[in-house]
């Protein structure tokens, strides 16, 4: 995977992703992931653009509506932006490894679900859940924990405290064309054997 800025000119600019090699998420899908995480960007850099002027959303009722829905909006397609880069930026297949060999996630998966394996089987588990939306593994700021959990669309069950150190899209879009109805298992699979766990290692060495 690599990843660089395509359009500075915005407060969130859009990032140009590749994947080469990448196995099972065909190019035509991933393209479609591409426009889709545009168009989240797009929206970002909208909102805050309406928001530049914050004196215009005081004191009348209606603007403060407004202003209500605008950071509803922010929160949504900020997220979606987010989100999406952290996907984009774990899959490499040239650097993936069955099992990750770094120390402290390693020694974070041990402590909180007993090794990568048993976080593996999570992950599924928690991929299950219905609907559109993401599993997301956090670190605990104070514990030091992961966690994985479940965020509903981008943005709702998002929890305060934690460093997000992987994500997994399980919206439709992201498997449908290639997988089917049916296919997240698979799709979870590919992706897993897909991620560079080097990645996940350096964010939490940002965390921290």
């Amino acid at each position: 995977m690599n990843a660089v800025i395509k359009d500075q000119a915005e407060i969130y600019p859009l990032l140009d992703f590749t994947f080469p090699g990448l196995e099972g998420l065909s190019p035509e899908a991933m393209k479609t992931h591409l426009e889709l995480y545009a168009g989240y960007v797009k929206e970002a850099n909208a909102i805050c653009a309406a928001l530049a002027d914050a004196g215009s959303f005081s004191g009348v009722i209606e603007a403060v509506h407004a202003r209500e829905s605008l950071s509803r909006r922010l929160a949504f397609e900020l997220s979606g932006v987010r989100l999406h880069e952290l996907f984009f930026e774990q899959l490499n297949p040239a650097n993936a490894a069955r099992n990750p060999q770094h120390a402290n996630f390693m020694n974070c998966l041990t402590r909180s679900f007993g090794g990568f394996n048993n976080w593996v089987e999570d992950v599924k588990v928690v991929g299950k859940t219905r609907g559109p939306g993401w599993v997301a593994t956090y670190q605990d700021g104070d514990t030091g924990r992961l966690n994985n959990l479940w965020i509903d669309l981008h943005h709702l069950a998002v929890p305060a405290g934690q460093q997000l150190v992987f994500v997994l899209d399980l919206w439709e879009h992201a498997y449908w064309d290639d997988y089917g109805a049916k296919g997240r298992p698979k799709y979870i699979a590919d992706v897993l054997r897909q991620c560079d766990w080097a990645v996940v290692e350096q964010r939490m060495a940002n965390a921290r």
